[in-house]
């Protein structure tokens, strides 16, 4: 009876972790966008106005990096500053921020939105090929197929933001 049993078991038990592997499969890009926008926070000079208070980090259009930040990185700081995670669900009043990751759905709004929070000390970042055209600081780039990233100098001189060297050196390409 208990050998019964444990056949019986057996593929529901491989089932729920073949299933669990494959939600890790599919939310591979996330998992890799998250870090690296971690990372980017902390690699990256913020002015003193922005020193203050949680550091925030807003996610518009990709639900799946914003799950897999809050899952990785709530509860870790930035400096001594708090992480604070939001999911925003539109372009209307976006609240005071560092860092606004607009998903590839939205690239027809990045420039709208950068030219409204331009003052802001925001670093934009965008996963589109006109991101940094569209004045994005960080834009995500696919090449042979590894998540790589550019920067614009320019775009983050006018947010008042200074790109270490470190996270220079790992850019795929830097836009001055």
């Amino acid at each position: 009876m208990k050998r019964l049993l444990l056949l019986f078991a057996i593929p529901f038990l491989f089932g729920s972790w073949s299933d669990k592997l494959q939600l890790q499969e599919k939310n591979t890009p996330a998992i890799i966008k998250a870090s690296y926008v971690y990372n980017f926070a902390k690699l990256v000079g913020w002015p003193d106005n922005k020193s203050k208070g949680n550091f925030t980090i807003g996610i518009l259009g990709d639900p799946d990096l914003y799950k897999q930040i809050v899952e990785k990185y709530s509860g870790k700081k930035i400096g001594n500053q708090a992480i604070e995670i939001v999911q925003l669900l539109g372009v209307e009043q976006l609240p005071e921020m560092h860092i606004l990751f607009i998903s590839r759905k939205l690239n027809d709004k990045t420039a709208q939105i950068a030219a409204n929070i331009n003052k802001d000390n925001t670093m934009i970042i965008t996963e589109s090929g006109d991101g940094l055209r569209n004045g994005a600081t960080l834009n995500f780039v696919v090449v042979d197929s590894q998540q790589k990233f550019e920067i614009s100098e320019t775009n983050a001189e006018k947010h008042g933001l200074t790109i270490g060297s470190t996270l220079k050196s790992l850019a795929h390409k830097l836009v001055k």
